[in-house]
């Protein structure tokens, strides 16, 4: 063996390792990837889980403010049960004795005819419910 050949050998050892090394690299590198993406879409679905929660809170606290109660036969009362006024109230169907954009002070109610063909719900708005719409079980007569 020539001593002119040891640098060839020891370059030829060193390139294998080089590429051994940048072979793990490239592997560790693409699993980071993979782990920051899962990551990423696991963070976008608690995004989406946190927002619709707050969503449903929101609407459950709207629900509160207002409450349907029946009087006597196809008659009902749409009462503010919040604390906060409710302005310019807009009730989606039309009804016999409301009108729209009437304001609700807290405790205070209105009374109105059902009519015969009515849903089960009535759908409610008012300025506070940011225009999203609530709906109001029709309470059973008693």
């Amino acid at each position: 063996m020539d001593w002119g050949d040891v640098p060839a050998w020891a370059a030829l050892v060193l390139s294998g390792v080089a590429v051994a090394v940048s072979w793990k690299a490239r592997s560790d590198g693409k699993r980071s990837a993979d782990a920051a993406q899962s990551s990423a879409a696991s963070a976008a679905g608690s995004l989406a889980l946190q927002q619709e929660e707050a969503h449903v809170r929101r609407v459950a606290a709207r629900q509160s403010h207002m409450r349907l109660e029946h009087i006597e036969d196809r008659w009902l009362r749409l009462r503010n049960v919040g604390r906060e006024v409710a302005s310019c109230v807009i009730v989606v169907e039309e009804f016999e004795g409301l009108r729209d954009g009437f304001d609700l002070e807290p405790g205070r109610s209105l009374d109105f005819e059902l009519p015969e063909t009515a849903r089960p719900e009535i759908c409610v708005t008012w300025e506070e419910a940011d225009g999203e719409f609530v709906y109001l079980p029709v309470p059973p007569k008693e």
